[in-house]
């Protein structure tokens, strides 16, 4: 069983963290680092699998690794979401 999120990123932002939840597979992640080389994507991963407390290696990007908007998989059984 896998979950599919789509996310909206806003790169170079203050501080990473999920910050808001639009419905129950649509979040908005703030991320500090900027989109070159693939880094606000690593920073994307970092921040939900810390969210949803599960590993890294169960995130994935599907699409829009170049874009804004991205939908990402989560892989594995359903993941404990942080209040």
């Amino acid at each position: 069983m896998s979950m599919l999120l789509t996310v909206h990123v806003k790169p170079r932002a203050k501080k990473s963290a999920l910050t808001q939840w639009l419905d129950e597979t649509t979040v908005k992640i703030d991320v500090t680092a900027a989109p070159e080389g693939g880094k606000a994507n690593e920073a994307v991963i970092d921040v939900l699998a810390d969210a949803l407390r599960v590993s890294k290696s169960r995130v994935r990007i599907v699409r829009g690794a170049t874009a804004r908007m991205k939908h990402v998989e989560i892989d594995g059984r359903q993941p404990k979401i942080r209040a």
